[in-house]
Parts: structure tokens; C-alpha cells; sequence
């Protein structure tokens, strides 16, 4: 009777121990990411853009983080090459809604340029995206976002979501997939992530 005790004490122990790591897992701010990229736009159906997104973010303090992300983006068509790139750098601040989920607002200056044979276009802007992040497992993190981009040259904007999630293959290294949609173009990506 008391080894049976004792086994269920120290069972209950491990399982104690166990769901306190799992409680104190937060989502980690501190990391470096690149992405494959595809995105098709509504309105053109000939364009279908593909690239890459290299992003990164860290914290300065508890709850204060800073981002930047570069992306390039291209495509042919009746062979005409355009060229697509976006630059961001931003400013985030996360609040822990509980030890494992995180959500976040960041501000942000845009960068956009379009080249093809025929010239180049460039745009500037703020952004505003806010959204949570959750580790739903030891191994599982899911990200939703929405963001808002203003175009400070012509005054218009756009809204877009997006979804993420990432499988952690240890502390440092993980892998994930997301899905992006607004009113005139969707994507999705694919990525690779070190933490640090």
C-alpha cells in the first residue's frame, strides 16, 4: 500500500512539474525567419508572384520588441520581368494574456517598389497590425494577424489577415506555414525560423 502511494505521489509530481513547464512556454520575440513566398492577385490573373521574406524581431524589454522585414517578389508575363520588394521596420508592444499566449500590436514604415522594363514605382506608408500569439503545445505555435497598410503618397490603404502556424523541432529551430488574404490579392508561405 504505501509503494503504491509513493508511485502515485511521485507520479502526481512528474505531472505537476510537467504541466508547470508547459505553463511557463511563451511564444519567444527573439528570432530571425526566412520565408518561400506566393501570391496572386485578384485582379490579374497573368501575375502570380513568388520570392522570399526574410523578417526578424527582438525584444529590448519585457514587453517592447522591434521588427524589420525585407521581402522580393517577381514574376514574367508575355516576358516582361517585374519586380516587387517591400521593406518595414516597426516598433510592437505584446501583453502575456496568459504564461503561453501573447498578443501584440506594431507600428510600423512601409517601403514598396514595382520595376519592370517599362520603369519603377515607389510607395511609402505606415502599417498597423495587431494580433495574438499562442503556444498551443510544447511544440505547436499558432499566429493570427491583422494589418493595416496606408499608402502615404495616394491616400489609399489595405487590410489584410493572416494565419501562421509553426512546429517547434526544438528551442531554437522551427518550420511553419501561413495563409494571407485581403480584398485584392492572397498568398501563403512557408518558412524556417531560428530562435535565439
Amino acid at each position: 500500500m504505501n509503494k503504491k502511494l509513493f508511485a502515485s505521489a511521485l507520479l502526481s509530481a512528474g505531472l505537476l512539474t510537467t504541466n508547470i513547464a508547459f505553463a511557463q512556454t511563451a511564444p519567444n520575440w527573439d528570432l530571425v525567419q526566412a520565408s518561400y513566398i506566393a501570391m496572386d492577385i485578384d485582379e490579374m490573373n497573368a501575375l502570380d508572384f513568388t520570392g522570399f521574406d526574410l523578417s526578424g524581431s527582438k525584444l529590448i524589454n519585457d514587453n517592447i520588441f522591434v521588427v524589420a522585414n525585407y521581402a522580393a517578389l517577381s514574376d514574367s508575363v508575355d516576358g516582361v520581368n517585374i519586380d516587387f520588394d517591400t521593406y518595414g521596420v516597426g516598433v510592437g508592444y505584446r501583453y502575456g494574456l496568459t504564461n503561453t499566449t501573447d498578443a501584440f500590436v506594431i507600428v510600423s514604415l512601409q517601403s514598396a517598389s514595382v520595376a519592370s522594363t517599362y520603369g519603377k514605382a515607389d510607395e511609402t506608408g505606415y502599417g498597423l497590425t495587431t494580433g495574438v500569439r499562442s503556444m498551443v503545445s510544447e511544440q505547436i505555435e499558432l499566429t493570427g494577424t491583422l494589418s493595416y497598410v496606408s499608402d502615404s503618397i495616394d491616400g489609399t490603404s489595405e487590410t489584410t489577415f493572416s494565419a501562421t502556424a509553426f512546429y517547434h523541432i526544438n528551442s531554437q529551430f522551427s518550420v511553419g506555414a501561413g495563409y494571407n488574404t485581403s480584398s485584392d490579392a492572397s498568398g501563403y508561405s512557408f518558412s524556417a525560423r531560428y530562435s535565439f
